[in-house]
């Protein structure tokens, strides 16, 4: 239920940054128009989301912790916020933290470090 709840508060981060990037400050592929980035963002964003609860249900698991479910939907959206600040600023880092590699295991990597913010099970074994 925790890996459901921490994708739902990702997935809810990365829909209104693509939204927000696409329409407030037109960042855009032209030739697709807005609508249809919009679009591969939004499947980019359910993506992520879901690699990213995965794994954090995985951590989560492998740690024997349960946090509620306020406290996995607020560290989805601050993962996804890390995640959001990273790609604004990939540009300006090193040429090795732009490739596909680092930028596509970001998400998962640092779901599963967030496990560590969470509180152990009562009636862990």
């Amino acid at each position: 239920m925790s890996g459901i709840a921490f994708g739902s508060g990702n997935f809810g981060v990365l829909f209104v940054a693509a939204a927000v990037s696409v329409y407030a400050f037109d960042a855009y592929e032209r030739a697709w128009g807005k609508g249809g980035s919009v679009q591969v963002l939004w499947m980019l964003a359910i993506a992520f989301s879901l690699a990213a609860s995965l794994a954090f249900a995985a951590a989560l698991r492998l740690r024997r912790r349960k946090p509620t479910r306020t406290e996995a939907v607020l560290l989805g959206g601050a993962v996804a916020l890390v995640f959001v600040l990273y790609a604004s600023v990939a540009k300006s880092l090193p040429s090795i933290l732009q490739s596909a590699p680092v930028f596509f295991l970001f998400m998962p990597v640092a779901a599963a470090l967030s496990s560590f913010a969470t509180r152990r099970r009562q009636n862990a074994v």
